[in-house]
């Protein structure tokens, strides 16, 4: 009777998909695959097997494919804000340009040094897009350049500052 009983709980272990070590010894022993010393090994990792065994983590087995669930919830994407104002550069009418040049450079805490002896005027309203002040007098520069003015800009960024100077040559 304990032997029908010791059978029952090996097969019993063995449907679970964990063998003891007597299950282990019994079915080894009966077809001589293994030696005892691979037994106790096999024992050792059923003893881990059983401690870890997916009835008992709360791991379940199913043969469907996995299936992601519902998605995670993830911030929106940020909304563009307002971007900040681009600076005026801009001209009027009829305003010395050497004027608007310096209240551009003061503003952005620069120091402008007009050396020609003269300015122009605007002839209409003039508005540039620029990120600083020192790439919209370059830009002023060389429009004037183009036009033939005498001119041509020094920018010293260590420093913060800028030269208009002429390029007139002079027989003096």
């Amino acid at each position: 009777m304990a032997q029908q009983r010791k059978e029952c709980e090996n097969r019993a272990a063995l449907a679970r998909g964990v063998p003891s070590l007597p299950a282990l010894e019994g079915r080894v022993s009966r077809f001589g695959l293994m030696k005892r010393t691979t037994l106790i090994a096999i024992a050792v990792l059923s003893a881990f097997a059983t401690s870890i065994a997916p009835a008992q983590s709360g791991i379940t087995v199913t043969s469907q494919p996995y299936q992601d669930g519902s998605p995670l919830p993830f911030a929106p994407p940020a909304r563009p804000g307002a971007s900040a104002p681009a600076p005026d550069y801009s001209l009027k009418t009829g305003q010395p340009i050497h004027l608007g040049l310096k209240a551009w450079a003061d503003k952005d805490g620069w120091m402008l040094v007009w050396q020609p002896t003269l300015s122009w005027k605007t002839l209409r309203d003039a508005r540039f897009e620029a990120a600083d002040a020192s790439v919209a007098i370059s830009e002023v520069i060389d429009i004037l350049r183009d036009e033939g003015k005498p001119v041509a800009l020094r920018i010293s960024n260590g420093n913060k500052v800028m030269e208009v100077v002429t390029t007139e040559v002079r027989n003096d």
